[in-house]
């Protein structure tokens, strides 16, 4: 069912090193097995080469549940092993099947949650 759907997801890493500031990385969640890579796009001139962050692999959010796809969208927080990141944007198939799907488990990409909460 889901086999080769891929929600990717573009975050910035916290962390106490200012250098750290300008780095990018994608996060892929594959949705066939819930594993998770994340890559970083080379920045010219940064200092950091790029490549891959962390090999696909299944992350425990604690000792007892693994990351779900309802645990990524835009504004989380997620710690990744040893790193923080917040998640800043999403490519446009994520936010399209997050939006199909709000009723699953993504209430903020529910409109019709987003404009009632904007009427109080």
């Amino acid at each position: 069912l889901n086999s080769g759907k891929v929600l990717r997801y573009g975050a910035k890493i916290l962390s106490k090193y200012e250098d750290d500031a300008m780095r990018y990385f994608v996060i892929q969640y594959f949705m066939e097995d819930d594993t998770i890579a994340i890559q970083e796009p080379p920045i010219r001139n940064s200092g950091f080469g790029g490549g891959q962050f962390l090999a696909r692999t299944k992350i425990m959010k604690n000792t007892e549940d693994k990351y779900t796809p309802y645990d990524l969208y835009v504004g989380a927080t997620v710690q990744m092993l040893a790193h923080k990141f917040t998640i800043i944007d999403a490519d446009d198939y994520t936010l399209n099947f997050m939006e199909s799907r709000a009723h699953e488990g993504w209430p903020s990409s529910n409109i019709y949650k987003i404009l009632d909460k904007n009427e109080i």
